[in-house]
Order: C-alpha cells, then structure tokens, then sequence
C-alpha cells in the first residue's frame, strides 16, 4: 500500500514539490537566478531537485513518516547516519554541495547568491524561515531516536550528540558571524567540481 509506506510517501511528496517548483519558476518567475538554464542542464538541476526534497524530508521529517512497524533500530540508525552526513557536508564545504550544484548548473558565480532554486522555487517567501525549522527538527528527531534504549550504547549517544552540536553550531555561528554570502568562493572541493564542469560545457 502506498499510504503508510514512508517511501512511497516521500517520493510522492517530492514529486509533487518539484512540479510546484518547476510551475512557480517558469509561469511565475519565483526564481533567484534571471534566466533560465539551458534544457540539458535545467533537467539535470530539476532531478537535484527531485533528489534533495527527498533528502530534505527524510531528515527533517522522519518522525512523521518512519512510525509504527517502520519504527524500526536499521531506519533509526539510518536517520542518525543521514543527518550526520549532512552536517559533515555543511562544515567540509562550508554550504550545502548539493545546493551549490543545483546553482551551479545555472550558469552563474554560486558564491555571489545566498540561496538556491530548490528552497527559493517552492518555498519563497518563506524559505528562510522553513530552513531554521528544518535544522530545528533535526534535533527533534535526534531527540525522539536517542529516547529508544537500544539505539546506541550510551556512550555513543554522548558522542554522537556532542560530535553532531559541533558541526552543526560551528556551520550555524561561522555562516552568523563572517557574514559572508550562502556559498564560499574558495572552497577546493567545490572549485574542482567547478573547474571540471567548465571544461565539459
């Protein structure tokens, strides 16, 4: 059954966010980049899309859709091992990456711009604030996870709880206080990355 199943729940959601998405950019110009990329890379930035709204509502809404029987210590686990990655990402690249190539694939300097389709397209004017609850969820679900005895040692939760509050403190002070723009110019991961799709156009 469709309902009930947490993956077929968020890949439906998801679906639906990026055709809303795709309908406000291009009849509604709720964008932040002026013009449009070209088709092969517009398909290829609407698929990032795709991908990361399922992100998005994997780690910020777990508790919502994992419950019952899907309840489970592997999907628990799961979540723990997702959210942790993606703060990782955040202080590696110091922004989201998959954010930067959704951007990138517009055509245009990413450092100069301090959000991105996926949130500004669905979300806008709101997406400022629905970020702040996303990261604010994510330690709801990290909360409600660690409540369960046998998801980790107690060790590991104090590990994990305190290794997790650095890299996403460090990520949230360090974008408060350079003041700088949503996405670093001088990043080497990203720069290559960059490099090589320049190359390839």
């Amino acid at each position: 059954m469709v309902i009930g199943n947490p993956f077929y729940e968020i890949i439906i959601v998801s679906i639906i966010f990026t055709i809303i998405s795709i309908i406000r950019e291009i009849y509604y110009n709720v964008r932040i980049v002026e013009r449009l990329p070209c088709s092969v890379n517009y398909i290829c930035t609407i698929f990032l899309r795709f991908i990361h709204y399922i992100i998005i509502l994997t780690s910020s809404l777990f508790f919502v859709f994992f419950r019952g029987e899907w309840k489970t210590i592997f999907w628990m686990r799961f979540e723990l091992v997702l959210l942790f990655i993606i703060v990782f990402g955040w202080w590696i690249f110091s922004c989201c990456y998959i954010s930067y190539i959704e951007l990138m694939l517009y055509d245009v300097k990413v450092h100069l711009y301090k959000d991105n389709p996926c949130w500004v397209c669905l979300f806008h004017p709101y997406n400022t604030i629905l970020k702040t609850i996303c990261g604010i969820l994510y330690l709801v679900n990290i909360y409600i996870i660690m409540l369960e005895k046998k998801i980790l040692p107690y060790w590991g939760k104090i590990v994990y709880i305190v290794t997790f509050l650095f890299f996403f403190i460090k990520q949230a002070f360090h974008r408060k206080l350079s003041l700088r723009s949503g996405y670093p110019k001088d990043n080497p991961i990203l720069n290559m990355i960059q490099c090589i799709y320049d190359n390839n156009k």
